[in-house]
């Protein structure tokens, strides 16, 4: 996947605790990889487990229906039970550590500093990448190994209280499969949903806080860990800082309260913004939203000179649609012909106007939309804007603005495969596209 993994729900299971958490911290994922997908799968490690323990204790109650405040209040209540739970456990499960050294891991991303030990890495993104982690790929040969290194309830808090983004996580999530297994403090809980409440009352999208691919774009977790080394909580839950979304480069004003907007006040030229978020495969879908009306504005997508996670970018080649219609593109390409008549594609001049991007990488083609709906509900292949993007340079998200002007971006999905919007088309946008390798 051009140096970008790639992670399902099981995708964790038969890997040590070590492995997994070589991975949170230096691999870079693909945008489709969320950080409810990723508690997801480190449990998939330690189903079994999990399970005989809740089996055992019978103190976790039935997952009701009931505020996040409420049900902090019940986790508290049973903390003690699930410490003394954990203690049993730890004690059964633990591992003899010369046999975790004998697992390695290869990790094939580039910003993996040279002369770290990756040795326990290598085999287990070996196996996500080829898909062997599956269920349905594994079948019964694998299943007696996975058993022996599934994870234990130790490992499980371990990870979750020191790899994983608890404040990007789907609250639904947290509520019926995190809480009721009784790993993190009542207080934890509660500084993980603030975070959601203060970002979502600054105005954040709710939808885009949890399908933003966060850790695509950097490659260090946002917050975490949520447990110091003195045992307390870590102060980013307190200062819920968002990263950027944008490069340094970046010509155009942001917030650190409102990461996705940007705005220009220079009215004589035009300012830009690229995301950095580096996209070499697959399939994504985000929305620009016009906040406020000004003289120019473009949206599309630029290639850079910029490698990993650098975010200081130089624009090569950019493939742009104006406001009024006007495409703004390297001398190489053209905008379609037939695009505008066939989509009925609108002008986003207004204040408040939407546009929906698409980028598919699988076929080299970027196209556009008024919105969601028309796009999936377009009869036939969906018109391309524009077609053959280069398959050698990763692309990423642009908006070019002039002042007094403002606009954001909202994330709306990202696949690793084609089909993933639309599984009535059997080649992303059309067959008469050329492919490019993924």
């Amino acid at each position: 996947m051009n140096d970008v993994l790639v992670v399902e729900s099981t995708s964790f299971r038969g890997w040590r605790k070590e492995s997994i958490k070589y991975c949170l911290e230096k691999v870079r994922f693909h945008p489709n990889v969320t950080e409810t997908l990723l508690a997801e799968a480190v449990l998939s490690a330690a189903t079994g487990n999990l399970s005989l323990e809740k089996e055992k204790t019978k103190t976790v109650p039935e997952v009701q229906q009931e505020s996040p405040a409420e049900k902090i209040s019940t986790d508290h209540a049973e903390s003690g039970a699930a410490a003394a739970s954990e203690k049993e456990d730890s004690t059964k499960n633990c591992s003899d550590p010369e046999r975790e050294k004998e697992v390695s891991l290869s990790c094939k991303d580039e910003t993996v500093p040279e002369g770290q030990d990756s040795t326990a890495a290598e085999e287990s993104v070996g196996r996500v990448e080829s898909g062997t982690t599956s269920e349905k790929e594994d079948g019964p040969k694998n299943s007696d190994s996975e058993r022996e290194i599934s994870l234990s309830r130790k490992d499980v808090e371990e990870i979750f209280k020191g790899h994983i983004n608890l404040a990007l996580i789907e609250p639904s999530f947290v509520q019926n499969r995190i809480e009721p297994l009784q790993i993190l403090w009542a207080e934890m809980l509660a500084a993980a949903y603030r975070v959601q409440c203060i970002c979502f009352s600054r105005g954040v999208p709710r939808c885009s806080f949890f399908t933003m691919p966060w850790r695509s774009m950097c490659r260090k977790p946002s917050f975490a860990p949520v447990e110091t080394e003195e045992g307390g909580l870590c102060n980013t839950y307190n200062k819920v800082s968002l990263p950027s979304f944008w490069s340094i480069s970046i010509q155009c004003s942001t917030s650190d309260e409102l990461p996705q907007r940007v705005w220009s006040s220079d009215p004589k030229f035009m300012r830009y913004a690229i995301m950095k978020l580096l996209i070499h495969s697959g399939k994504h879908i985000w929305s620009i939203r016009l906040l406020k009306r000004c003289g120019r504005f473009s949206v599309g997508v630029v290639s850079s000179s910029a490698k990993g996670f650098q975010t200081d970018q130089q624009t090569k080649e950019y493939w742009m649609l104006s406001m009024d219609h006007d495409p703004w593109v390297s001398s190489s390409w053209t905008l379609s012909p037939t695009f505008l008549k066939t989509t009925k594609f609108e002008k986003f001049d207004k204040s408040g106007a939407t546009v929906v991007v698409i980028l598919d990488m699988k076929i080299r083609a970027l196209t556009f939309a008024n919105d969601l709906e028309s796009y999936l509900s377009h009869t036939g292949e969906y018109p391309l804007a524009f077609q053959n993007l280069p398959c050698s340079v990763p692309l990423y998200p642009a908006l070019w603005i002039s002042g007094p002007g403002c606009a954001e971006i909202e994330w709306i999905e990202s696949s690793p495969r084609e089909q993933f919007v639309r599984p009535s088309s059997t080649a992303g946008f059309g067959p008469q596209n050329s492919i490019c390798p993924t």
